[in-house]
């Protein structure tokens, strides 16, 4: 009964630490995962951001899937991205302070009640403020992670009548530390693996130097976590699972190696004597020595990472890769999507119309193309590009998203349609523009053609700004406006240039209604141009 009861006290600290994650990120984490963004500039920026963030929300697998999410959607740089993971090591080990100040040196039994009282009541349907209701979720949380606590404190106090603990004290240090990688590979948290190390501490079961080593030993078991989230994602993923093991993996073996037979004099040398706060001293101990050890080289620790996992070429699985549980990333990770998306459309289309790339490329930052092979497979890339694009709009938009995002995620979808099938329109008489050049030695061709190529041209000089950055509503709508009247006005001068001109040569050089239908698609192709970026105006700023 004293094992089950354990389990249980354990099963209610858990269930009490994801709640309080869940309290606090209602109550305040959007805020939270913009901050991480803005201040993750320096090494000692992103590791610190990496600590406060993880102290507060008490969940260093929420911190890393808000960071997987901004890397992957390319706001965050890997480097500052790994800066914040191992400052989000160091981070965990307040949950061992805590633990020991409340759960084992504090009485605080008479504020339970009280706290699941208020935080049931404040979590209530009758509160529509999701902060409120935030704030109840995480005061409730609080009061059942005491309680968990004192369950477990109380239930292992009576394993020492159960067990002849005097020849656990015999096995050595290694064995403890297995124990410590199976504990928090099965248990997937490293703070359960604390709150078992502390109470048997607490009870004497185990002296301080084997709990210490059950604690490097779940240091290293939650990097099982870390690898098994990564199998089967994108580069970015595994690259940050590959910093954090190997920095876990370097700092708890020497921790193991050289710190651990020293704790009793390190722990002389604090002047700590209570074996609790000894534990969780040695815990903060060697992380935060071994972050400060990494964080002159972390820039140098991010590119070989990169050089052992390069970034995969074809960028759409990074793009759709990025968590929707995170939906400013998601949103910005679908903005750099149809970004790519556009560059490769408006690429194509220059190759198809035989128009030079020189001077519009370069002055507007035109992404390079993912496209690769023939026409037809460039073609059909596209339209996977633009599928794959539009099924990750879906999945962001079942999200929680802001009335702004939802928007935007609609805008996203429909800009990417209205491109692709401008592409379409260009596609289906390509072999008509292409028949139009080799008449470019007759009056027809070449009046023709100088007219559709000039036209174009100009039409794209205006077109590029207008779809890579921002403008104000009106400018974008003056300027639509302009480009509509403009594409009206060149259809009638093509029309015109048709009927002149066979007129006067009295035979037809191509067919009548082909040259007029080669009119008549280019002008609907400007107009399906002009209407993805009146799907988007005013939305991005990309």
């Amino acid at each position: 009964m004293t094992l089950l009861l354990f389990v249980f006290g354990l099963a209610i600290f858990l269930f009490a630490m994801r709640n309080l994650e869940r309290g606090i990120r209602l109550s305040g984490g959007e805020g939270l995962k913009r901050w991480i963004v803005n201040r993750t500039n320096t090494a000692l920026s992103a590791a610190g951001v990496g600590v406060a963030v993880t102290a507060i929300m008490q969940s260093s697998s929420m911190v890393s899937l808000v960071v997987l999410a901004f890397v992957s959607a390319e706001i965050l740089p890997l480097f500052n991205g790994i800066g914040v993971v191992l400052g989000a090591n160091v981070g965990t080990t307040v949950t061992g302070w805590v633990v020991t100040i409340v759960g084992f040196k504090m009485d605080l039994q008479a504020m339970v009640v009280p706290m699941l009282g208020i935080g049931a009541a404040l979590s209530l349907d009758y509160f529509k403020n999701d902060k409120v209701k935030g704030l109840g979720t995480a005061l409730f949380a609080f009061g059942l992670l005491i309680f968990g606590l004192d369950i477990m404190k109380n239930s292992v106090a009576g394993v020492s009548e159960m067990f002849d603990i005097a020849e656990w004290r015999d096995l050595p240090a290694w064995v403890y530390l297995l124990i410590g990688v199976l504990l928090a590979a099965v248990m997937q948290s490293s703070s359960a693996v604390m709150i078992i190390a502390l109470s048997m501490l607490n009870s004497d079961i185990v002296q301080l130097t084997d709990a210490a080593a059950v604690i490097i030993g779940a240091d290293l078991g939650t990097t099982s976590t870390t690898i098994l989230g990564s199998l089967g994602q994108s580069v970015v993923k595994k690259q940050l699972a590959l910093a954090h093991v190997f920095f876990n993996l370097i700092v708890n073996s020497l921790a193991f190696i050289f710190l651990l037979p020293a704790l009793p004099e390190l722990l002389r040398f604090l002047s700590v004597t209570d074996p609790m706060f000894g534990l969780v001293t040695f815990h903060s101990t060697f992380n935060v020595l071994g972050l400060l050890v990494f964080l002159p080289i972390l820039k140098f620790y991010a590119r070989w990472i990169q050089r052992v996992l390069p970034t995969e070429k074809d960028l759409r699985a990074q793009f759709f890769s990025v968590p929707i549980e995170v939906p400013d990333a998601a949103i910005d990770s679908l903005e750099s999507a149809l970004t790519q998306l556009k560059s490769d459309a408006i690429r194509l289309n220059l190759k198809t119309l035989d128009l030079p790339l020189k001077g519009l490329d370069e002055r507007h930052q035109l992404k390079p193309s993912s496209l690769v092979g023939s026409f037809d497979e460039c073609y059909e890339s596209l339209k996977l590009f633009e599928g794959d694009l539009i099924r990750y709009a879906r999945k962001v938009q079942q999200a929680k998203l802001s009335s702004e995002q939802g928007d935007k995620a609609v805008a996203i979808s429909e800009t990417a349609r209205a491109l692709v099938y401008a592409s379409k329109t260009l596609k289906d008489v390509r072999h008509d523009f292409a028949q139009l050049n080799t008449l470019a030695e007759t009056p027809l061709g070449e009046a023709l053609g100088t007219a559709h190529r000039q036209y174009l041209r100009d039409f794209y000089v205006d077109l590029i700004p207008l779809l890579f950055s921002a403008h104000d509503a009106p400018y974008v709508t003056e300027s639509m406006g302009r480009l509509a009247e403009q594409n009206a006005r060149h259809q009638q001068v093509a029309d015109d240039i048709v009927a002149q001109q066979l007129q006067d040569e009295g035979r037809e050089s191509m067919p009548l209604s082909t040259l007029f239908n080669l009119n008549h698609e280019l002008h609907h192709y400007a107009r399906y141009m002009l209407s993805s970026i009146g799907t988007y105006a005013g939305t991005t700023s990309k």
